[in-house]
């Protein structure tokens, strides 16, 4: 038995639709509060709180500590253990340099 396809949705329209990859919830939550860190919405040793974070974002406190997580990793927040996250020092050129590269 044949299927009928309407014109131009066959197999090689459907793959040109999922070539970008999927993006996570908590990489898209890094991608965010990375961008408020480096244009400099949020300042040096601001703390950052996770339940605003979730409800901005319609996700679970987790979901947020994940992320939060990784851009402690990154050195783009300093978790400081019973004092929370923060906005670590502004980055330097060469780091904003850098990210922006990684961005392209």
């Amino acid at each position: 038995m044949a299927i009928d396809t309407a014109p131009g949705l066959g197999f090689s329209s459907l793959m040109s639709i999922t070539e970008k990859p999927i993006r996570s919830m908590r990489e898209q939550i890094c991608e965010a509060v990375r961008a408020e860190v480096f244009s400099g919405e949020m300042t040096n040793d601001q703390p950052v709180r996770e339940q605003p974070l979730a409800e901005r974002f319609g996700v679970s406190r987790g979901s947020v500590r994940d992320a939060l997580l990784q851009l402690s990793q990154e050195g783009v927040l300093v978790y400081s253990p019973n004092r929370g996250v923060r906005v670590s020092s502004p980055p330097s050129d060469a780091e904003f340099r850098l990210y922006a590269k990684l961005r392209k």
